[in-house]
């Protein structure tokens, strides 16, 4: 695990230290996709949320206002140091420079939201589906009842392995077999780097003492 660790935080501060490996904050597409994650929780108010894998920071700059506290968590210094910048004047968002896969969740919550957009196949890259799912159930754990976990996720092309669509819908369903409710589901296609790309959206919802008897 420490050398997986380090071969993350190698590759992804590499990456970020670029302008914007991903186009991230400069595509249409993503832009959409921001917008469109909003949208979809943004029918309350938060208090306490995880941004796990916060990237640039764009989403968490919107997220923030509608949250009393939001944690902006990132395995590359150069991510967080984007993400800052992304949130300058939003005094209610903190920031994490940290893998994901050593994060404890229930000494961290509880969470009434948590957010991984463009992240968890990240995890899956080098990380054993075992090792996922057991951090996917302390999620779990560390969100409220009723909280939500937002689950945001491309289906790429055959080439692009790590968003091979029969794995991007199998970390999906890994949600459904933790006992999570499905609240809302949608797709979002759009042209980036002149790609046909599909974002599959997954809001889910944490049952009322749903896991008492486990």
């Amino acid at each position: 695990r420490e050398a997986i660790d380090r071969r993350m935080r190698e590759h992804y501060e590499r990456l970020w230290s670029q302008s914007d490996p991903w186009q991230s904050d400069s595509s249409e597409l993503d832009a959409n996709r921001y917008l469109h994650q909003f949208a979809l929780l943004n029918d309350r108010r938060y208090g306490r949320v995880l941004d796990a894998g916060c990237g640039s920071g764009q989403f968490a700059r919107l997220i923030a206002d509608i949250s009393d506290e939001v944690v902006a968590l990132d395995i590359a210094p150069a991510a967080i140091a984007r993400t800052r910048k992304a949130c300058a004047g939003k005094s209610n968002v903190s920031f994490r420079v940290h893998n994901l896969m050593e994060f404890n969740p229930a000494a961290e919550g509880p969470f009434d939201l948590v957010v991984m957009s463009e992240s968890i196949y990240s995890l899956g890259w080098l990380y054993s589906l075992f090792d996922i799912g057991w951090l996917m159930s302390q999620f779990r754990d560390a969100l409220r009842e009723e909280g939500r976990f937002l689950l945001v996720n491309t289906r790429g092309k055959e080439t692009d392995y790590l968003l091979t669509p029969w794995l991007i819908d199998t970390y999906r369903d890994l949600f459904l077999n933790l006992g999570f409710d499905l609240e809302h589901e949608e797709t979002l296609s759009g042209i980036k780097d002149s790609v046909q790309y599909d974002i599959l959206m997954s809001l889910f919802r944490k049952p009322i003492a749903s896991f008492d008897n486990r």
